[in-house]
């Protein structure tokens, strides 16, 4: 099943101002003091005031931009062949640069959550009203370790959720076009959880240490303040994994990530197949994880397009943000970089109902329930027929 937006809000074809508009005014204005690049921002819903996480930088700005606080994230030594310090290694650490790759405002808990390049991807908390003052780091790689790779960290909008062990004979898997697993009453032992982050990384294969590289998931529930995963043990864990002949090849890129009554969203793009090239075409994806499944098995995949002048869907999401009443999700597409030479680059924002997303996810159970499509998604777990049940 095909999920194309209802509304399309505009279409653009070679937009252009031929000159610099200069009559708007320009209301404030922070530069950076190093000419460092800035990667990420994020705006306190209480006090108003601006974080930006940049290269080797945090920055607590004022609602008026002032400057208020910065401290240091890097340079720090490093060497992405090395296990983090305090461990011993064989290969010299540099001094390495730290990269801003998802930057998080807690403002219930007064915390900021910066996670950078350095460590194999390791985050570190700080007082929001204070960020000279650290709180802690994760111990443990996160995010992913090169400056380029992506990924998205969002908390769980269900403060003192209870998340659930589903009963053993529930159905388990993932499907391909979608994906499934889960009794839409969650049963089993069930644990509270206060604090919980989603992270969706993209792999990363920066330097030797492939086993240090492979503790990064490419989706996971974790619990603050201990960055564990929510849920490990003998029955599963609450994170996915590519699996290792596929993640050097099948690069899923994460845009956006979000929560919404009960269920955790996570919007990517990826190679049409396992089996195509790294220059083939890239499809959107949008995959669904209920918070009361204590091992992913709920996790439905969609796919969704967006089209654009006659009718094309050979656009990818580059951005999204759901609406303040959870009611829509809003996307901007734009052309993708193939072999093939387009006429025009096309872009294009639409608008998508979440309900009938949520729709379009329950027809993919209920369709594997009845035994009409597949379990995976392939690069997750392998391809199966679902069973009729």
């Amino acid at each position: 099943m095909k999920v194309t937006a209802a509304l399309v809000a505009c279409i653009f074809y070679g937009c252009f101002l031929p000159q610099i508009v200069s009559a708007l005014e320009i209301l404030r204005t922070f530069r950076e003091p190093d000419n460092r690049s800035f990667q990420h921002l994020r705006v306190h819903p209480s006090s108003g005031d601006v974080y930006l996480g940049g290269t080797d930088r945090l920055y607590r700005l004022g609602p008026d931009l002032s400057l208020s606080q910065s401290v240091t994230t890097g340079p720090r030594e490093d060497n992405p062949s090395c296990p983090p310090p305090p461990l011993p290694c064989q290969f010299h650490r540099v001094p390495t640069s730290a990269y801003t790759k998802a930057l998080l405002v807690d403002d219930q808990a007064d915390e900021i959550i910066v996670c950078t390049s350095l460590y194999h991807g390791q985050c570190q908390t700080f007082r929001s009203s204070n960020i000279t003052l650290s709180l802690g780091f994760s111990r443990r790689p996160v995010v992913p370790s090169d400056p380029a790779s992506s990924c998205v960290v969002f908390s769980s909008t269900a403060r003192k959720s209870l998340i659930f062990l589903p009963d053993k004979d529930h159905i388990h898997g993932r499907n391909y076009s979608s994906s499934l697993s889960y009794s839409s009453r969650p049963s089993g032992r069930p644990f509270r959880s206060d604090r919980v982050l989603y992270v969706g990384a993209e792999y990363s294969n920066l330097g030797n240490d492939r086993k240090r590289r492979h503790l990064v998931p490419s989706i996971s529930r974790r619990m603050l303040p201990s960055w564990r995963l929510a849920s490990r043990d003998s029955e599963g864990a609450s994170h996915f994994l590519v699996r290792p002949e596929y993640r050097d090849i099948f690069r899923i890129e994460f845009v956006y990530g979000f929560t919404r009554r009960g269920f955790a969203y996570f919007l990517t793009t990826q190679p049409e197949s396992v089996t195509a090239s790294a220059s083939s075409r890239r499809v959107t994806r949008l995959s669904r994880i209920c918070e009361a499944d204590r091992y992913f098995r709920s996790y439905v995949e969609i796919p969704l397009a967006c089209h654009g002048e006659g009718g094309l869907s050979s656009l990818i999401a580059r951005a999204a943000s759901v609406t303040d009443d959870g009611d829509s999700l809003i996307m901007s597409f734009s052309s993708q970089n193939t072999s093939t030479t387009e006429e025009k680059v096309s872009s294009s924002v639409c608008v998508f109902s979440m309900e009938e997303l949520d729709r379009a996810f329950n027809t993919t159970v209920e369709d594997c329930y009845r035994g009409r499509s597949h379990l995976g998604p392939q690069h997750y777990h392998p391809r199966q027929k679902c069973t009729r049940t």
